[in-house]
């Protein structure tokens, strides 16, 4: 601990306390987290789960990096880039003045958030405990995803613990028991936090797990079989009964929030988690049309950055493969009329190969990463480059379901709305 000196305790949590603290030899300021479990060697340190998560997706701008690991005796320290306030800080003064935040800031940090999720879950990841206290915004207005104690890779095998996230953003499914619950987790618990960043308070607040399911119900409106097949057969293996509650109006709900991101809210609080928008398809609704002027620069350059890092690396693959290929004709040849080898000696060679050539490389989505800096409209009109023109239906056709019918269960029809669409960028090549 020599090399930081440490200047005040500015968190408590559950695996660890944060210091923040400055570097001596850079004078930087940074935030040192305190494991609180002891350690005995390096390896167990590089195996946590938070350690592993951050060191897989400390690139993306908008989620914390983390900048260093230590061992002070059996004391695992983390250290993170140092960001001064929360999200929570920041809309809890303008609550103090009797203000709530302009639609531009949650906008801005929304999207932000919504970026470092669509990374997170490409490359495999939920989050589990995203709520307004994990989110840091910088001086420049860059928003930091932290603490990554629970989070959970895709592909790990359930049964998951149903006591994670701070219980006023805790997905439905998770409050109903189901053990293999996934990403969404995270979708739902930030249309939570947009809600709360408009009301100046929580969307679901309950102070038990029922009431807080209760509390959802009451918001939401009962669901039927058509609406989550699931949920019904979560509440059935429970003993539970469910009251019969006519979904309330966003828009009376939440007065101060435009049409479209009343659409996206309603999209990511969806009851079915497999019915909610993706974290990438967040990226590309209308809500954040202009998003590119609000946001700050520094994500779209850093973005940018970290894609061509993405495609660089993708070719680098490209050409191990080809050469590992030319391996394994060498291999073929040489071996070849040896009759001795096994069929099951050449699938172990093609896995081990396989395994080289694979191995850590990053995940690159199929389409391109829709950003801000690349949304553009269509039907410009030639009179006026500044109107845009309007799209029917368009915000009702994300991620909705064909056939469903437009009744009551319906948290709010939007049906009869137009927004823009926004035209997909051409792949970076």
């Amino acid at each position: 601990m020599k090399k930081f000196k440490e200047i005040k305790k500015s968190g408590d949590g559950t695996f660890g306390v944060v210091m923040k603290a400055e570097n001596t030899e850079s004078f930087e300021l940074v935030a040192i987290k305190k494991m609180k479990q002891k350690y005995h060697n390096f390896e167990e340190c590089t195996n946590l789960r938070e350690v592993k998560a951050l060191m897989k997706l400390q690139n993306h701008p908008n989620i914390v990096k983390l900048k260093e690991i230590f061992l002070d005796a059996d004391t695992l320290c983390l250290v993170f880039e140092f960001v001064e306030k929360s999200i929570y800080q920041i809309y809890a003064q303008h609550r103090e003045q009797g203000k709530t935040m302009s639609d531009d800031q949650i906008k801005s940090i929304i999207y932000q958030v919504a970026n470092g999720l669509s990374y997170m879950h490409k490359h495999g990841y939920f989050h589990r405990d995203l709520k307004p206290e994990n989110m840091l915004m910088t001086e420049n207005g860059v928003v930091k995803i932290i603490d990554f104690g629970l989070a959970r890779e895709i592909r790990s095998r359930p049964p998951y613990t149903d006591y994670v996230a701070t219980r006023w953003y805790r997905a439905p499914e998770i409050l109903l028991k189901q053990i293999n619950y996934n990403s969404p987790v995270d979708i739902f618990a930030l249309g939570c936090i947009m809600a709360e960043l408009f009301l100046n308070r929580p969307l679901f607040q309950g102070n038990t797990e029922l009431e807080q399911f209760n509390k959802i119900l009451s918001t939401l409106g009962t669901f039927t079989q058509t609406d989550w097949p699931e949920g019904c057969r979560l509440v059935s293996q429970l003993g539970m009964g469910l009251a019969q509650c006519q979904p309330l109006q966003l828009q009376q709900l939440i007065p101060n929030a435009s049409i479209e991101a009343l659409n996206l809210l309603s999209q990511m609080i969806k009851w079915d988690p497999n019915k909610r928008i993706t974290a990438q398809q967040i990226l590309t609704h209308p809500y954040f049309y202009n998003i590119q002027k609000i946001a700050p620069t520094l994500v779209f350059e850093d973005q940018d950055k970290l894609w061509n890092k993405e495609i660089k690396d993708t070719n680098i693959d490209k050409k191990q493969k080809v050469t590992t290929q030319g391996v394994k004709d060498d291999l073929s040849l040489q071996f070849g009329n040896q009759q001795k080898i096994q069929k099951t000696d050449s699938n172990d060679l093609d896995d081990i190969l396989d395994f080289i050539t694979t191995e850590n490389k990053p995940v690159i989505p199929k389409q391109t990463i829709q950003s801000a800096k690349a949304l553009e409209f269509k039907g410009l009109q030639s009179s006026s480059q500044a109107n845009l023109k309007l799209t029917k239906n368009y915000l009702t056709s994300i991620n909705s379901d064909v056939n469903q019918k437009k009744d009551n269960t319906s948290i709010y029809d939007f049906s009869h709305l137009q927004s823009y669409k926004p035209k997909m960028p051409n792949a970076k090549h």
